[in-house]
């Protein structure tokens, strides 16, 4: 999975290329570069970064510190990287640990953080109030004395930085990320390298926006997708397919040809959405009736849910059904027959429902 980066390396400057994209404006005191987009040597976009200078101190005065900030396509926080040779440091000058600087990257990637609720104006009243008595230097201002009420959720000695950092990777910067990508760099082949990778949230982003291509160019990606990752992720795709693509019969057969091989949550998902479908083509109600000869009881029961809304079935497959319900009568439990009977149904399976009523009786 594409998760964050606990420090990011430096921007590859032996390969690919970087393009600017614009400036942001936030409501931290620091100083910005503009964003720029790294495209890797194949020409695909990788990530955006941008440099950014921000106080901390150092000896007896305060310094700005260069440090590159890193996004992904997105516009979800991946890492940081800290120039050669500098370091942050905290009240009193101590510089920061390395299990800090792994602290503050945890930090600056919880889109949940307390800090979300303080503006630089709380954070300069919390310091303020916080500053020691023997004469409130400058010092204590930027580095952070830091508050009771938040000190678990910052580095003790450091609240400003992580204060600054946190709102700098979020909010402004964000939209000015995710408006580019939609704008410039949302086509059919930027939509499969999402969906082909194993960030769950590329894949829903690309999904959201199957309506801006020829959706049908991507089936197989999406497939292809469900069936490489993991399970958790393969379950999170499935069920973000949007009703209108499960009952696309082109994809539908491409996906269930791959359902004997998914997990029991994704068949369990899959099997639900398809139960809004009632045009499924009869070679995929055909396989959906092998398949439950000899399938565990709740899925051969949601089977039967599907069929049993169908607008149109071939007399010769109803009798495959039929004679599926006679095979597997004999195992049903109590509760299962009474869940058939109590399954809605299309009009048109009318004859269907009472033929398998009367197996059961």
């Amino acid at each position: 999975m594409n998760t964050p980066e606990q420090r990011s390396e430096k921007i590859p400057a032996d390969r690919g290329y970087s393009k600017v994209i614009g400036t942001s404006q936030a409501e931290v005191h620091v100083g910005y570069e503009s964003i720029y987009l790294y495209y890797n040597e194949r020409s695909q976009a990788e990530f955006y970064f941008q440099k950014v200078y921000t106080p901390v101190c150092q000896e007896s005065e305060c310094k700005s510190v260069r440090l590159t900030v890193r996004w992904d396509l997105l516009g979800r926080y991946q890492g940081y990287y800290l120039g050669d040779g500098l370091k942050f440091t905290k009240l009193d000058h101590e510089p920061f640990t390395e299990a800090e600087y792994a602290r503050l990257h945890s930090i600056l990637a919880d889109e949940e953080s307390i800090l979300s609720s303080y503006t630089s104006k709380d954070i300069a009243g919390l310091l303020k109030q916080d500053s020691p008595v023997d004469g409130s230097t400058e010092v204590d201002a930027l580095a952070g004395a830091t508050p009771e009420g938040i000190k678990s959720e910052i580095i003790e000695g450091a609240l400003y930085t992580c204060h600054a950092l946190w709102h700098l990777c979020r909010g402004a910067n964000d939209d000015l990320i995710i408006d580019y990508t939609k704008q410039h760099l949302l086509n059919e082949d930027f939509a499969r390298q999402l969906i082909l990778s194993d960030d769950i949230g590329y894949i829903k982003f690309s999904l959201d926006h199957l309506e801006s291509f020829q959706a049908q160019n991507l089936y197989a990606d999406i497939v292809q997708s469900v069936r490489d990752n993991e399970a958790f992720i393969s379950s999170q795709i499935v069920e973000h397919l949007s009703s209108e693509l499960i009952c696309d019969n082109v994809f539908t057969s491409q996906l269930w040809a791959l359902f004997g091989n998914l997990g029991y949550l994704p068949q369990r998902q899959l099997l639900d959405k398809m139960n809004r479908c009632d045009t499924i083509s009869p070679s995929v109600l055909a396989e959906m009736v092998a398949y439950s000869s000899d399938s565990i009881e709740s899925q051969f029961l949601q089977v039967l849910g599907v069929l049993f809304l169908q607008d149109g079935m071939p007399k010769a497959l109803q009798g495959d059904v039929a004679a599926l319900v006679r095979s597997r009568k004999a195992n049903l439990s109590k509760i299962s027959r009474q869940l058939i009977a109590a399954k809605p149904y299309h009009e048109n399976m009318t004859a269907l429902r009472s033929d398998v009523l009367k197996i059961l009786n």
